[in-house]
C-alpha cells in the first residue's frame, strides 16, 4: 500500500516512519508540510517526495493510504480531504478539540466523494 504523510514534523519521524519502514507491504508515497526544513528533513531521510500541501501530495505522490500527523486544530479539515481524494485515513488523536467544532458529512456508497 502506497502512504502519504501529513505533518513531518517530531511525531512522524518517531512513531509513524520507523512501524512502515518495518511493513514490506507498505511503500512510502510522500509526504507534505508547509515548512521548507521539514520537507528538506523529509527527503533526505527518506528518499520520497515532499510536497507543501495535501493537494499536491494527492495529485502527484498517489497514496492510498494518508496519516494525518499534524497540530490537532488541522486533522479533522485534513482528514475529510484526505477521504474526499479517496484514501484510507489514518489520524492521530484528538480527531477534533471540540466536539462542537465538527460536523460529520454524509457517506455516499460507502465513499467521501
Amino acid at each position: 500500500m502506497r502512504v502519504g504523510y501529513v505533518g513531518l514534523g517530531w511525531a512522524t519521524h518517531a512513531f509513524h516512519l520507523p512501524g512502515a519502514k518495518r511493513l514490506s507491504s507498505v511503500e512510502i508515497a510522500g509526504g507534505a508540510d508547509p515548512s521548507d526544513e521539514q520537507r528538506a528533513r523529509w527527503t533526505k531521510e527518506t528518499c520520497s517526495p515532499a510536497f507543501a500541501t495535501l493537494d499536491e501530495l494527492v495529485e502527484q505522490a498517489k497514496p492510498e493510504a494518508i496519516v494525518v500527523a499534524t497540530p490537532p486544530d488541522s486533522h479533522a479539515a485534513l482528514c475529510v480531504q484526505a477521504l474526499s481524494a479517496g484514501a484510507h485515513v489514518f489520524c492521530e488523536k484528538p480527531f477534533v478539540s471540540r466536539t462542537r467544532s465538527w460536523r460529520p458529512r454524509p457517506r455516499r456508497a460507502g465513499r467521501w466523494r
